[in-house]
């Protein structure tokens, strides 16, 4: 069955425009819930997301828009280079933005240190061992430190000798496994007044973020404070 074309450029750009919005809602989707869960999509998804948007609901329809014109043989020629153009555009866009997707969030004393998957492979640190790690992605891990004090302050004045903490692979346990004495020093933080939810308050780095967020014990970082 042949599609009829739209009447004008602008309801062509209308159509296309509610196309892209309804691909764009599906990357949303996968931004939300797959590569930057919960307050990740700030540490870090917000410029993919930009990236994304800026493809889908500007590049293209925008494009429909300037070469729009029925009375052109080569209409439906012009429309297929513009929709492969973009379907290119978005796929190289989701290839560099799933590069720069959380992977891992490792807790260092009190900082959690928001590792993608680039950053891992630049500090040579193991995929496989993170992937290895219980729970969701980005994987909540924590750097097995002694616990007491002394024998904590001399590991950490010769971290500079072996690398930063936070890049030990072989220190690293899951954070649902780490002793109650881990978190003594952390400062309780109220999720809700109204709830009796509680989590640590904690310091939070990464490339696009810094700031404090709020750390649970079983899910890692759930909200940004």
């Amino acid at each position: 069955m042949l599609i009829s074309m739209p009447n004008n450029r602008f309801t062509a750009f209308g159509i296309h425009l509610l196309i892209s919005a309804a691909i764009f809602a599906a990357i949303l989707g996968l931004f939300y819930f797959v590569w930057f869960p919960g307050a990740f999509l700030k540490v870090g998804g917000v410029e993919g997301l930009t990236l994304m948007a800026g493809v889908d609901l500007v590049l293209g329809p925008l494009l429909t828009l300037i070469v729009f014109n029925r009375a052109k043989k080569s209409l439906k020629m012009d429309l297929a280079v513009i929709a492969a153009f973009q379907v290119a555009c978005l796929a190289i866009g989701l290839w560099v933005v799933e590069k720069q997707r959380p992977l891992a969030q490792i807790v260092v004393n009190d900082t959690v240190h928001v590792f993608t998957k680039e950053d891992l492979k630049l500090r040579d640190i193991s995929l496989e061992k993170i992937h290895s790690m219980p729970g969701d992605y980005p994987k909540p891990i924590f750097v097995d430190l002694p616990i007491d004090q002394t024998a904590r302050k001399v590991t950490l004045a010769t971290s500079f000798l072996n690398g930063a903490m936070e890049t030990r692979e072989h220190l690293y346990l899951p954070l649902s496994d780490a002793p109650e004495a881990f978190f003594s020093d952390f400062k309780q933080h109220n999720a809700n007044e109204d709830s009796s939810e509680r989590c640590y308050q904690v310091s939070l780095a990464s490339e696009h973020y810094r700031g404090k967020a709020c750390l649970s014990i079983d899910e890692g970082v759930t909200h940004l404070i």
